[in-house]
């Protein structure tokens, strides 16, 4: 809390987040870290990819039972969860390639060709 503070009393007009002054005393401490999967800190408003059932979910809704069971739904199967369709895609052998392509097309997204 202190380099936080001391931060902005340094520069009222610097707008930080506590997150930045807390990664820059935990790497200075003598602390171990371990990343931890994805499933453990779920950054559903972002495209993420799962292998298991998803334990935390990070963001904000007004209807984060409903995204939890929706990321869920096939919990034990490789997955990636697309926020903009609020559904998972389960990976399957010599389908997924298409599937996304299928996807882009949806969401808007056109492929350009090299020339």
């Amino acid at each position: 809390m202190d380099l936080y503070t001391g931060k902005l009393l340094s520069n009222s007009k610097l707008r930080e987040s506590d997150q930045t002054s807390f990664a820059q005393v935990l790497l200075n401490s003598s602390s171990r870290l371990y990343p931890l999967p994805s499933e453990w800190n779920a950054r559903f408003c972002f495209i993420n990819a799962f292998a298991e059932p998803v334990k935390i979910l990070h963001g904000y809704s007004r209807n984060i039972e409903n995204i939890a069971y929706l990321i869920n739904l096939n919990g034990n199967k490789h997955r990636v969860w697309i926020p903009h369709l609020k559904r998972c895609i389960v990976f399957k052998p010599y389908t997924w390639k298409h599937y996304l392509g299928g996807l882009l097309g949806k969401l808007g997204i056109m492929k350009t060709k090299k020339g």
